[in-house]
């Protein structure tokens, strides 16, 4: 009978929608557990990416970890790298240790007087005239070996760019170009820079003018930072940012050697 036949149909319909409904809804919970898995997963490997990183420093040994725990001990902090000063000051903040903040110099003379200063904060006797004379030395034959030196100086290395084209020019050599955002902590070097090489130009690297960069002037013998030597393509360059980073005499005698090694066979 016709009544029979549309109650038929209509079962099977529910039923298919039944089904239907059944089926999305295990793909909706599949759907969910996967995507639970995978955040675990993240977890999990951040967490061991950490540890890993952790690891590595020292931080499970028990020994190294001694020596962590020791570092609320401390009478002061040495800031050495103008990013760990707010963690020095936080420092001195919660636990009560001063710091002290000495500037990775390139000018032998400050690099001097900054030990020295040091030596008086803290009732020491420093005598690094030995340094001195070394570091001076490989300076002096540097240049006995290459002359006056044209530099291109960029921003993204181991030092103040400004403060190492000061001392570049202060020790003879000549600096056409500096690649660096000018600051309050360095101005007072842009200032002396003017003073010994008025031609010298100072360029932006976020200025959007710098994609029409073209060089200009001088030729340039060797670039110091990689972002110089990206304008200079093919000159000479020596990166100068490896994450150990040079402090002192020994940092001026490296990064001579390494601008030394730059120029073997390269005449002028």
């Amino acid at each position: 009978p016709v009544p029979t036949a549309f109650w038929m149909a209509g079962t099977a319909l529910s039923l298919s929608m039944t089904a239907s409904a059944i089926g999305y809804g295990l793909l909706g919970a599949l759907c969910c557990s996967l995507f639970v898995i995978s955040i675990v997963v993240l977890i999990v490997s951040v967490a061991y990416l950490i540890y890993s990183i952790m690891d590595m420093c020292g931080v499970f040994d028990e020994d190294e970890f001694a020596e962590y725990d020791k570092m609320s001990q401390a009478n002061f902090n040495i800031v050495i790298y103008s990013e760990a000063r707010y963690a020095a000051q936080q420092m001195e903040e919660s636990l009560g240790i001063p710091f002290i903040e000495m500037m990775r110099m390139y000018h032998i003379g400050k690099i001097h007087n900054q030990y020295m200063s040091l030596a008086n904060a803290i009732g020491a006797v420093f005598d690094d005239g030995e340094h001195f004379e070394k570091t001076k030395k490989a300076i002096d034959d540097f240049k006995a070996r290459h002359g006056e030196i044209n530099f291109a100086i960029g921003e993204f290395l181991n030092a103040d760019s400004f403060e190492l084209a000061w001392a570049m020019l202060t020790y003879g050599f000549s600096v056409s170009e500096i690649y660096g955002t000018v600051g309050e902590r360095n101005f007072v070097f842009v200032k002396a820079i003017a003073k010994l090489s008025p031609d010298t130009k100072i360029f932006s690297n976020l200025s959007p003018t710098m994609l029409d960069y073209e060089p200009s002037g001088k030729a340039i013998d060797v670039c110091i930072g990689n972002d110089a030597g990206y304008y200079h393509a093919g000159v000479p360059t020596v990166d100068w940012n490896e994450e150990r980073q040079p402090f002192g005499y020994a940092g001026v005698r490296l990064l001579f050697e390494q601008l030394d090694e730059a120029l073997k066979g390269v005449g002028k």
